[in-house]
């Protein structure tokens, strides 16, 4: 698979809308042509409130959010966000006074959001007495409270996992005590989620894995390198968050509200009429976006056997290898055709064709679900990159503008954000797709 993965930056520094026409530039791509283009990626809101608690690859920054809302939108009051993840969607616009509905199909995510928008609606005595919370947290974690373990948390391990070795030993245990802290914060739901978030978002920096793309083994020349102690991390995540606590204003108004976990199900929903929608849908590079927060999934408790990881894949737009399922890709929507065709007759992995199929086939009922969800007139941002498999390059985004295009919404503008290149150097975009109903 050739795809790249779309929170990875370039190597090199690219302008926004720097491959746009001159002549067919509208009044989007003026005001989005002076965002740096880390914008568009994780790395771009680093530092921000939030936005540190966990390394969301492929998320974008706030200031992104902003330019979009001043570029397209007139005072709306409420958003749709289809595909959450760590909820920069629904905090930059609490924080601008807009609500937002959402969806989100991973239960960690869930959480992570869920936490945020209550750090929000904090008053200020609450935010004292979370803090003070906090601050006893870091003492408990960092006097060494390990005596205990967590015996239930280690069967669930064997029972998802089997024998693989994500921690060293040591460092397994030490998940299992930071777990038998958070069980006897029993009383404070809150500091309870808190301290839950600290271990999770810690989990991965702990373990034998890392992020590359995909999450996988780290490599002999990297195990080299000294891994830090998950209780140290947690402590530093746990300041944090009081520092983040601490920088932003109560917000009273605007609701975050989870409108279910899977946006293939928007169109069964009550319609609510969103004012629009800015959303970064899973991009068709063969990331597995389940898998890759396997063990954060573990450690909250969401698996309890192996196929529980499956039962989320199954719920995602198909993205990936380990997504496609055995009806993945029996239903070709008519947009996608063209493309399964070739890369059929040229790929090495038949399942590649399936996947594709199914993604274009899940997007059609995503998009018809924003269609019954907004009302006329709204503006439909979606930031989306193509990918290259067995050598054809599978134009993602003039496919989403066909499909979405025929369920009702009209594409208005279209700007390149910026260049990427797939692992095998075919060229490849960022691009920002504006639809209206």
């Amino acid at each position: 698979m050739e795809a790249k993965t779309p929170g990875r930056m370039p190597k090199e520094e690219m302008t926004l809308s720097s491959e746009i026409d001159p002549q067919n530039r509208n009044e989007i791509s003026f005001r989005l042509k002076q965002v740096q283009a880390k914008d568009v990626t994780h790395s771009g809101g680093r530092g921000e409130p939030f936005h540190d608690w966990f390394p969301y690859l492929e998320g974008y920054s706030s200031q992104f959010v902003k330019q979009i809302l001043e570029a397209k939108f007139n005072n709306p009051k409420s958003l749709l966000e289809p595909f959450c993840g760590v909820g920069t969607t629904p905090i930059a616009l609490a924080q601008l006074g807009i609500s937002c509905g959402y969806t989100e199909v991973n239960p960690f995510l869930v959480e992570l959001v869920t936490l945020k928008a209550a750090c929000l609606k904090m008053s200020p005595a609450q935010r004292d007495e979370a803090i003070k919370g906090l601050r006893n947290l870091k003492m408990r974690v960092s006097v060494g409270e390990r005596e205990r373990t967590h015996e239930a948390l280690r069967v669930s391990y064997l029972a998802v996992f089997g024998t693989a070795q994500y921690f060293r030993s040591d460092a397994f245990d030490e998940v299992l005590s930071l777990k038998s802290i958070e069980s006897s914060i029993v009383s404070d739901t809150l500091l309870n989620s808190f301290f839950r978030m600290a271990v999770a978002c810690s989990l991965l920096e702990a373990s034998l894995l890392r992020r590359a793309g995909d999450v996988r083994f780290k490599t002999e020349k990297e195990l080299q390198k000294p891994i830090r102690s998950i209780s140290d991390l947690v402590i530093d995540k746990l300041s944090l968050f009081e520092n983040d606590l601490n920088s932003v204003a109560q917000l009273k108004a605007p609701e975050i509200k989870l409108l279910g976990s899977n946006a293939k199900n928007l169109v069964l929903g009550n319609a609510a009429k969103y004012d629009g929608v800015i959303t970064s849908p899973p991009y068709l590079n063969g990331t597995n976006y389940i898998r890759n927060m396997k063990l954060e999934l573990w450690y909250l408790g969401y698996l309890s056997k192996k196929s529980d990881l499956g039962e989320f894949r199954k719920a995602v737009v198909t993205s990936a290898i380990n997504d496609v399922s055995k009806t993945s890709g029996l239903l070709i929507v008519d947009e996608a055709k063209e493309i399964v065709d070739a890369v059929s007759n040229s790929c090495y992995d038949a399942r590649i064709p399936r996947m594709i199929a199914g993604y274009f086939e899940h997007m059609k009922l995503v998009a018809e679900g924003i269609f019954a969800q907004v009302q006329d007139g709204a503006p439909v941002c979606i930031d989306i990159g193509d990918s290259v498999y067995g050598g054809i390059h599978v134009p993602t985004h003039e496919i989403l503008s066909a499909v979405f295009g025929n369920v009702g919404l009209t594409l208005e503008d279209e700007v390149i954000l910026r260049k990427r290149h797939s692992n095998r150097g075919a060229a490849l975009s960022q691009r920002l797709l504006i639809f209206r109903k």
